[in-house]
């Protein structure tokens, strides 16, 4: 099969845990400038119409990453 490009390339090791002390402010903040500028989306025409572009942010020893095929979503 061939390489696609824009599709998701990694295993996901879930662990639900509660993010008491996070405000996901500047996340969402940084999302909808992308999002504005195009970088974050989902559009027909492009990667079979999945959506593309994520954004993070560090959080204590990890990261917080905004969800994945939500590129059509504006919040």
């Amino acid at each position: 099969m061939a390489e696609a490009e824009g599709v998701i390339k990694f295993n996901l090791s879930y662990q639900k845990s509660v993010m008491d002390d996070f405000d996901i402010s500047e996340l969402s903040a940084w999302r909808s400038t992308l999002k504005q500028l195009g970088l974050l989306g989902q559009e027909t025409e492009r990667y079979d119409g999945y959506g593309f572009g994520n954004v993070s942010i560090r959080c204590g020893d990890g990261f917080v990453i905004s969800g994945t095929q939500t590129g059509h979503l504006n919040n």
